[in-house]
């Protein structure tokens, strides 16, 4: 199996940065073709890049970075690598919520990042029972339970988010602010140390006990303001987000939000199904937070140690706020307000935006944001668009290492 590493490089001045780039590419190309022996051994190319990024890296303003699995790669992209100087902008850590997930999300991660892999092995253990059922469905390419269900798509969001952000802080990254979408701000919470991740775990055992009482619902994603839907919204109908400002989300009991669908795709507007069983973020769910509202009473709530920006507040998250049962508990059915959110965030400053969660549909949402359409503010993922191989994985996620790295933050990936 092909052991991908960054390659971090960095100079003063870019004509410092060019010369360190041919001292690394001078050892790259003195490495032994792979063999028998191990890659780990003395010369070999993870011998190599480990040495190089320990000893020589340097923390100059103007960075270089490459990720490679093998000395050729890396010479290959060496060659047709530019200077990047350094903005030094926070990392905005975001989370996406559900909708998000897919089969075996982040599963090339496990046994490769040791941080990653032990926060999600805690968070498996914390699920008691289902923990390893629930194991095994996110490592299966085809799961006895769909990872759409609540039982897995709830518990995996929060446990591959968190993951991901333990994985960056152990790396040496400390988060300039935390965002996150429904069940994203709960994973959020956990990494602000708002509450624990044993209490957070505790949270969505009972959500996906008592989901199974609620009446079917649905979600559907409209290419279209919120204005633009009111006259369709009728009944229990209702925005469930605001993505941007053209992707509104709806939600309500699966009846009527099928009704609206087809009404909507009769007028002409691209309206897409997403996968959620029930309709989160509307009064269809209002059960689920009533529900929840003891459970919330009964863990430790407390302010939050780093920017947290709310997406149901649109602003960064007081000290009384975090520590209202309530709301938390009534966000499972209170609208997603993300686009305003971001809005607030990159109105306070400029960050590097980075999606710590599968499908990069908070990335992509930014990405129209004038912020990031002027160059203020930059995304990243650390992990793919879409469901691949394990190996594409790995390679996001240290693709991601590599781009914090030429803004400027120094991190030391595994």
């Amino acid at each position: 199996m092909t052991t991908l590493k960054p390659l971090f490089w960095s100079g003063h001045d870019v004509s410092e940065w060019d010369a360190e780039r041919h001292r690394l590419a001078e050892a790259l190309a003195a490495t032994p073709a792979p063999g028998p022996a191990s890659e780990w051994a003395a010369g070999g190319f993870a011998w190599v890049a480990d040495r190089w990024n320990a000893r020589h890296r340097g923390r100059g303003a103007v960075r270089g970075a490459v990720v490679a699995g093998d000395a050729a790669t890396a010479l290959a992209a060496l060659t047709a690598a530019r200077p990047v100087h350094a903005r030094r902008r926070p990392v905005a850590l975001l989370f996406p919520g559900q909708g998000a997930q897919h089969t075996r999300m982040a599963a090339g991660l496990q046994g490769f990042e040791p941080v990653f892999t032990a926060a999600m092995d805690e968070l498996f253990t914390l699920l008691g029972p289902d923990g390893e059922r629930t194991r095994a469905d996110w490592l299966a390419a085809e799961p006895k339970v769909p990872v759409h269900e609540v039982s897995r798509a709830q518990p995996l969001l929060l446990g591959v988010g968190h993951a991901l952000a333990r994985t960056l802080i152990g790396w040496g990254v400390r988060p300039g602010a935390l965002l996150g979408h429904s069940v994203g701000e709960t994973a959020a919470a956990v990494v602000a140390r708002v509450l624990s991740i044993e209490d957070a775990v505790a949270v969505i055992r009972h959500r996906v006990a008592a989901a199974a009482l609620q009446p079917p619902g649905g979600m559907l994603a409209v290419v279209a303001a919120p204005d633009m839907l009111a006259p369709y919204l009728r009944g229990p109908v209702v925005v469930g987000a605001v993505n941007s400002p053209r992707q509104t989300v709806l939600a309500g009991p699966a009846a009527e939000l099928a009704d609206t669908a087809a009404e909507l795709r009769e007028a002409g507007f691209t309206a897409v199904t997403v996968p959620s069983p029930l309709g989160f973020h509307s009064p269809a769910v209002a059960g689920l937070a009533d529900s929840g509202l003891d459970v919330f009473g009964r863990v430790a709530l407390k302010p939050p140690e780093m920017p947290l920006y709310s997406a149901y507040t649109c602003a960064p998250l007081t000290a009384e706020q975090a520590g209202d049962p309530w709301f938390w508990a009534r966000q499972v059915a209170d609208p997603v307000l993300f686009w305003p959110a971001l809005d607030r965030l990159l109105t306070d400053g400029d960050f590097l935006l980075v999606e710590a969660g599968p499908s990069q549909g908070l990335v992509t949402a930014c990405r129209r944001h004038r912020s990031v359409i002027e160059g203020r503010s930059d995304v990243a993922a650390l992990l793919p668009a879409r469901p691949g191989p394990a190996e594409a994985d790995r390679a996001a996620l240290l693709t991601a290492a590599a781009r914090i790295w030429t803004e400027g933050h120094d991190l030391t990936p595994r």
